[in-house]
């Protein structure tokens, strides 16, 4: 089977004027897949909620996150640039940039966590003094 990929493979990484995009593209299925292990409990416990609180969450949360999806796009573009580059042997400057990347990707994951946890505790804030100004009409 190894034998049947290793043309391809060659092909990647030789022709590197396109193959970028692919590195591009696993870098997002593997940064999507590695969010989501972080942020899947979180969003699977928000389901126990109801289904308006649901909505005002993720409504506040895509607001709070831009941060995060910055930081998270950033190891992105470093990525692109050091695999348009000669990538071995390594010199001390591409070294930054990929402890650049991964800090990059893990304070986008910081930062994904702190948005939806503020989203939730400020949604249901709102919700409870919505709740509290009714009793008090009433």
């Amino acid at each position: 089977m190894m034998d049947s990929l290793k043309p391809y493979v060659n092909i990647i990484l030789t022709e590197r004027t396109w193959s970028w995009s692919l590195i591009g593209v696993l870098y997002l299925l593997a940064g999507f897949f590695v969010r989501s292990w972080f942020i899947h409990p979180l969003t699977a416990h928000l389901k126990q909620l109801s289904h308006d609180l649901q909505r005002e969450v993720k409504k506040v949360y895509l607001w709070r996150s831009f941060w995060g999806w910055l930081f998270f796009l950033i190891p992105l573009g470093l990525l692109v640039l050091l695999w348009r580059s000669d990538l071995l042997p390594f010199r001390v400057n591409e070294r930054y940039l990929v402890i650049a990347a991964l800090l990059s990707f893990i304070l986008s994951i910081i930062l994904h966590l702190e948005a939806l946890g503020a989203a939730a505790l400020l949604t249901l804030k709102h919700s409870s003094e919505l709740l509290e100004k009714k009793m008090f009409e009433a």
